[in-house]
């Protein structure tokens, strides 16, 4: 079945396959949304309307804010590929790598510009899943959500 805890099993089976180097420096908690005609996931820090108590733990006792992966509520039909999972999966951990919602230094100025996302899936040896995600999503989108 395709719940959070299926979720967060693929999470830890990219991150140590394509990601070992990358230091995890906060809680990372991946979990379906809502059901989305064209995003496939998002990263975030939960920082949003923080209580003061929250802000006060932060400042007094270092405590980081959790990283947030979402994915789109479609992934739960077993009629997606893992793959297509995985893939979106390692996209949101290449914006993580790059310091965007993670507690590392940011190192560019823009998530998607100039590629670097592609680029940072490529050095991982991840262009092959990159590939066959859009291949299947540009053949196979549209039949999956029209149905919902």
């Amino acid at each position: 079945m395709r719940d959070n805890k299926w979720l967060a099993q693929r999470l830890k089976a990219v991150w140590e396959k394509y990601f070992p180097d990358v230091r995890q420096g906060n809680d990372v908690i991946v979990r379906f949304g809502k059901k989305s005609r064209r995003t496939l996931g998002s990263i975030r820090l939960q920082h949003e309307n923080p209580s003061i108590l929250y802000i006060l733990s932060r400042r007094v006792l270092g405590v980081k804010p959790k990283t947030i992966i979402v994915l789109n509520g479609h992934f739960k039909k077993k009629q997606i590929p893992e793959y297509v999972v995985d893939a979106t999966i390692a996209h949101e951990l290449s914006h993580y790598a790059h310091g965007f919602a993670s507690p590392h230094k940011q190192k560019f100025r823009y998530p998607h510009k100039h590629g670097v996302v592609r680029s940072e899936m490529q050095n991982r040896g991840l262009s092959e899943l990159f590939k066959k995600q859009k291949t299947w999503t540009k053949a196979h989108w549209q039949r999956v959500i029209i149905n919902d």
